[in-house]
């Protein structure tokens, strides 16, 4: 009985790992990038992305929101610095647990193969419970690569939009420093500290 109860566990576990991973991937943003690219790409200026910002950061911290809030920054070395650390936060997040589903897959089935071993050797298991338990040690397993395939998926996916929609707040930013720097002497645009 406690072979069983220990590869219900075992399985449970393996398969909990892998979609810890995708959890962990899934939550990465908070808004979907397309829909906030279009939404900045129609920004018209520092202001309208500080008002953008901060109707993201009213829904909570996000990477989005620091995001626009690194573009917002003066241009040059400040600005690249600013969103470099944005992207390197996201890359680590993205990057968590990558080997996580593997790990949990060998453990969910080499746990329920010696259990089985050490079931059979006392001599107190029967076929269909060493079947039983190799099953669930096998869906655990199965569970937790099937998670990591789609987490990776997602990941892959997830670069692509990142990458499209760094480049339209890049672009909205630079856009907003030409709007700055075209601006007859002595009249300011929009305030520098907005």
């Amino acid at each position: 009985m406690i072979v069983c109860i220990s590869a219900v566990l075992l399985g449970g576990l393996a398969a909990a790992g892998g979609f810890a991973r995708l959890r962990k991937v899934l939550t990465a943003l908070s808004f979907d990038p397309n829909e906030l690219g279009l939404a900045v790409a129609e920004a018209d200026g520092r202001r309208e992305l500080g008002k953008l910002e901060e109707l993201l950061r009213a829904e909570g911290e996000s990477p989005e929101a620091d995001l626009l809030n690194a573009a917002r920054q003066p241009a040059g070395p400040r600005r690249v610095a600013a969103v470099n650390e944005v992207l390197s936060e996201l890359a680590s997040t993205l990057a968590w647990g990558a080997e996580l589903p593997g790990a949990c897959a060998k453990i969910g089935f080499l746990g329920a193969l010696c259990l089985s071993i050490l079931a059979a050797l006392e001599g107190h298991a029967s076929i269909a419970m060493l079947a039983w338990v190799l099953a669930w040690g096998a869906f655990g397993s199965i569970a937790s690569l099937v998670a990591g395939s789609e987490a990776r998926r997602r990941v892959s996916q997830l670069r692509e939009d990142i990458d499209r929609l760094v480049e339209i707040v890049v672009a909205a930013a630079a856009r907003a420093d030409d709007r700055r720097s075209s601006a007859p002497a002595g009249v300011d645009s929009e305030p520098a500290g907005v």
